[in-house]
């Protein structure tokens, strides 16, 4: 399966996405084409269990991927890579619930932005929010901010504004019972500086 694609330096694309025997039982996997879509070449990354890239981004002399990993539940996975898709640093992010995963990432110079969906918490737990997270060159933090509406919080993908900022989409959404089932879904728009902070958000509901 492929789930994303960034533009390569040599005006050629890297695929990312995932391989394996079944859904529980995967490796991430990235194929570098030509600009013509002739293979370059491709690699495999070794999570736990279930390893998956959902979005891929360009940063300074290489590329950032996240997604998820996890053998007993999903775990946020990010991962720098270089130019040739060796592997940098790595970083997880285990909150204790079932739904993490990094979903989406974007570079900024020789710095990440990630956008990670967590639950908080493990039995009874009802909540899911986002944590809005900037790493340097070297995965070292350097904010981290939480956005929490509802009971359900999701920024699918983020992108940079020309002010420095980011701005995210994704929806909000209501415990409706059961084992983490969501309802009431409204789109989300959030606008942030520079610092990962909230400058504005709306929400929009279609009525139905």
């Amino acid at each position: 399966m492929a789930f994303d694609i960034a533009k390569s330096p040599d005006g050629g694309y890297i695929i990312a996405g995932a391989t394996g025997l079944n859904y529980k039982w995967s490796y991430a996997w990235l194929i570098k084409v030509d600009s013509q879509g002739n293979e370059i070449w491709n690699r495999t990354y070794v999570g736990e269990c279930r390893s998956q890239v959902w979005n891929i981004d360009r940063v300074d002399k290489g590329y950032v991927v996240g997604g998820v990993t996890g053998c007993h539940g999903n775990d946020a996975w990010i991962i720098m890579l270089d130019d040739a898709g060796n592997v940098l640093w790595q970083k997880k992010y285990d909150y204790g619930g079932k739904g993490d995963s990094a979903t989406s990432i974007v570079g900024d110079g020789k710095r990440v932005i990630a956008s990670i969906t967590i639950a908080p918490c493990k039995d009874g737990c009802i909540n899911e929010d986002v944590w809005f997270v900037q790493f340097d060159e070297r995965g070292r933090e350097l904010w981290k901010n939480e956005i929490n509406y509802r009971d359900y919080d999701s920024i699918k993908r983020v992108k940079k504004t020309a002010d420095g900022g980011y701005i995210g989409v994704g929806s909000v959404g209501d415990y409706r019972g059961g084992l983490r089932l969501y309802g009431n879904y409204d789109i989300l728009v959030v606008k942030f500086n520079r610092k990962g902070e909230v400058e504005w958000n709306r929400t929009f509901d279609f009525g139905l």
